[in-house]
């Protein structure tokens, strides 16, 4: 076999493993539907550095690693909750993503103040205080907690924020009743887990 024939070999060799992953990582980029989050945590990494670099550049906890999937849109696509890397001294912070036109994508909410933008969600607790983050997805709601304990050993500070989807908008919208109602029952339940808190 001459050089020449070797060199026309490694390049033929050289195209079809090159074909091979390129088709391969079409064929198994997932379509809206049927999106596997766990498998695209390099993917969604790279878009939240892309899109909260600023505030990533300092990470040190894993960025993008999914820590929930849900389905809270009433699209039948799954959402997924993933973690930021950043965060408090007892607390991560996530992120709520959608996946749409074959790529992670960041929901808008409508916050008490009036400002639309994305939102990011705290979870964790020390001996004193805590935050979290849920879901009612039957009524297409997130919400977040907050609690606190007051030195006397009773429940202090104690609040909740829900936002409800709206397809037509295609946004999450701060909802004051839904929170009223989701704080009673998130501080009773916080009231109850006191002595093991403490």
């Amino acid at each position: 076999m001459t050089k020449k024939q070797i060199g026309w070999g490694a390049l033929i060799v050289v195209v079809i493993i090159g074909g091979y992953f390129i088709f391969s990582n079409y064929a198994s980029a997932p379509t809206d539907g049927s999106i596997e989050w766990e498998k695209q945590e390099s993917a969604v990494k790279g878009f939240l550095l892309e899109n909260f670099g600023n505030e990533l550049a300092a990470a040190t906890r894993p960025i993008g690693r999914v820590a929930k999937t849900v389905e809270v849109t009433g699209d039948t696509r799954p959402e997924a909750l993933v973690l930021l890397g950043t965060g408090g001294a007892y607390t991560d912070d996530f992120i709520l993503l959608k996946w749409e036109d074959g790529k992670p994508g960041l929901f808008a909410f409508l916050k008490p103040d009036g400002e639309t933008g994305p939102l990011i969600f705290s979870q964790g607790s020390s001996v004193r205080n805590g935050m979290s983050v849920d879901f009612l997805l039957e009524e297409s709601v997130v919400y977040t907690g907050s609690w606190g304990i007051d030195p006397d050993g009773s429940l202090g500070n104690c609040e909740v924020e829900a936002f409800r989807y709206w397809s037509d908008g295609k946004q999450f919208v701060f909802d004051k009743n839904a929170s009223e109602e989701l704080e009673i029952d998130y501080c009773s339940r916080i009231r109850n887990q006191l002595p093991n808190l403490l």
